[in-house]
């Protein structure tokens, strides 16, 4: 009999449309991770007050089962959307019309390179576009270079002259996840194929995700989780889940804004944003848990500064209302997590050997900023939707 091993494991997901149960319609996704995966579910037994005329204990008893733990993900362009939608909510998603080529001609721009007539287009080196409507250029294109009329890609070139109604339209979305109502709930299933035993569990919900950045470590969120119960089989729970491709964020594309402005002096940080999930509602039989209410939505960050000036201490000492950002950058895409309306606590910096920093947290909240949410993340990549 072989043992488990952690190489051949996977880890599923899929959104609940009802607590604590399985959707009707499968669509698991296998998401990478970093080990350990730590979700359980435990009962424990709890002894007996019972006193008999001996000093021999009586029978214990078993406790409420609890569904809990931890998953570390790569802060990513695409799987991250998912974590996101579990820990905010579905986002709301806008994609930019199509634009429509010029009534023109290719042109051939030799080395397998052909121009596209656009005038007044928006795209951008590097976007990833769909061209339709044409004879011989239909298809999906990422833009080699441009000018203010004309986009480059690389093709065949064959003689055409585009009509009005060919079109070419941008791939990029624009993912806004801002606090809801409520938070969905998942099903996890994680999975040891190589002797096929895999544990679900339901009614799932994301209490608070939290990312350091900065470092030369790889850059990743840990997940905190709180369930309902706990199914184990002999099968996985989606044979065919979906995957997509795994393109990681890195420290060395942060970048940090200050009430607007670059911030350039952070030597690390880290951002956590938690749901106050009331884990104390178990039904009277003790076996699961009925629902999982969320609380406000908390959000925090910290941060370590090179000491250079009073700035910000100053700001902090005034009590001042100011924004924060964390944004992450990979050519057109992006990921960042704005705090419309913060406020920074101060610490004096302390006089050590060697460079001097200056630690600041800041409490994010929402009071009358326009953005209507104390935490915005925006995720921008060519994935369709997050429903």
């Amino acid at each position: 009999m072989a043992q488990a091993r952690g190489g051949a494991s996977q880890v599923l997901i899929d959104f609940e449309t009802t607590y604590g149960a399985d959707p009707t319609s499968v669509a698991a996704i296998s998401v990478p991770y970093h080990f350990p995966v730590d979700i359980k579910s435990t009962r424990p037994l709890k002894p007996s007050t019972v006193h008999r005329p001996n000093r021999n204990p009586a029978m214990p008893f078993y406790g409420n089962r609890d569904v809990k733990g931890s998953l570390t993900v790569p802060v990513d362009l695409i799987y991250l959307g998912y974590w996101l939608r579990a820990l905010l909510g579905a986002p709301t998603t806008t994609w930019p019309v199509a634009d429509t080529l010029d009534n023109a001609p290719a042109v051939n721009k030799t080395g397998g390179l052909v121009g596209i007539p656009i005038t007044g287009h928006a795209f951008v080196a590097g976007e990833p576009v769909t061209i339709a409507g044409t004879v011989n250029y239909n298809g999906n294109f990422v833009i080699v270079s441009k000018t203010t009329n004309e986009i480059v890609i690389t093709a065949t070139y064959v003689a055409e002259t585009f009509e009005i109604t060919d079109t070419c339209r941008t791939q990029l979305r624009t993912h806004v996840f801002k606090p809801s109502t409520s938070i969905p709930s998942l099903v996890i299933e994680p999975g040891f194929t190589n002797i096929a035993q895999y544990f679900k569990f339901n009614g799932m919900k994301l209490g608070q995700m939290a990312i350091d950045f900065g470092g030369d470590a790889e850059l990743m969120a840990k997940l905190d989780f709180t369930g309902a119960e706990e199914t184990a089989s002999a099968s996985p729970y989606d044979a065919s889940p979906d995957t997509y491709a795994l393109t990681k964020f890195q420290n060395r594309q942060l970048s940090f804004e200050e009430d607007g402005g670059a911030l350039t002096t952070i030597k690390s940080g880290s951002l956590k944003i938690g749901n106050e999930l009331d884990g104390d509602s178990y039904l009277a039989a003790g076996d699961t848990r009925f629902d999982l209410p969320e609380g406000d939505t908390l959000v925090n960050a910290a941060f370590k500064l090179f000491f250079e000036n009073r700035t910000l201490y100053d700001l902090a000492v005034a009590g001042t209302e100011r924004s924060f950002e964390v944004i992450l950058t990979n050519g057109v895409y992006s990921l960042s997590f704005l705090f419309p309306e913060a406020l920074y606590t101060v610490e004096t910096p302390t006089i050590v050997k060697g460079g001097v920093y200056a630690d600041f947290n800041l409490e994010g909240y929402y009071e009358d900023d326009a953005q209507a949410a104390a935490i915005v993340a925006t995720l921008v990549n060519a994935h369709a939707a997050y429903v």
